[in-house]
């Protein structure tokens, strides 16, 4: 009988851990930030300059993109059915985890802050669909 820890081998790791973070640095800087720039009236700006964010993407996204590889994993062993979907619930809350220390003091505040959740949501679903669409390795015996 199998566990549902085997199915946490190094590549579902892998796929969250180096995909995570800067699809959700593109997803923040290359789809919220333009939506909001119109929803203020303003003009949206379409930047490459802002790919030097992507090591501090990884620093601040590495554990919860990790935490969320987890979770996919213990879904997958148990055999749930729309795993992106819980992955991008789950990666919503658990890209809250580098704020914590912020949320818990007070200093961030305010219901603006519940749109920091759609930059862990969405590499969230999208690793979680790329790392479901790999077989999982068959024993030898």
């Amino acid at each position: 009988m199998k566990t549902t820890l085997n199915f946490l081998v190094p590549w579902r790791l892998l796929i969250f851990a180096l995909l995570g973070p800067p699809i959700g640095l593109c997803f923040a800087m290359w789809v919220l930030l333009p939506v909001f720039e119109l929803a203020v009236g303003g003009r949206p700006l379409f930047d490459w300059h802002q790919i030097v964010l992507v090591p501090l993407s990884y620093l601040l996204g590495l554990v919860p993109a990790c935490v969320v590889a987890v979770f996919d994993a213990f879904l997958a062993g148990r055999h749930f059915s729309y795993r992106p979907l819980w992955a991008a619930l789950f990666g919503f809350a658990a890209s809250f985890l580098p704020l914590l220390s912020s949320l818990t003091a007070g200093f961030v505040h305010g219901p603006i802050i519940l749109l920091f959740g759609l930059v862990g949501a969405a590499p969230a679903a999208l690793c979680s669909w790329l790392a479901g669409r790999r077989t999982a390795p068959q024993p030898l015996l």
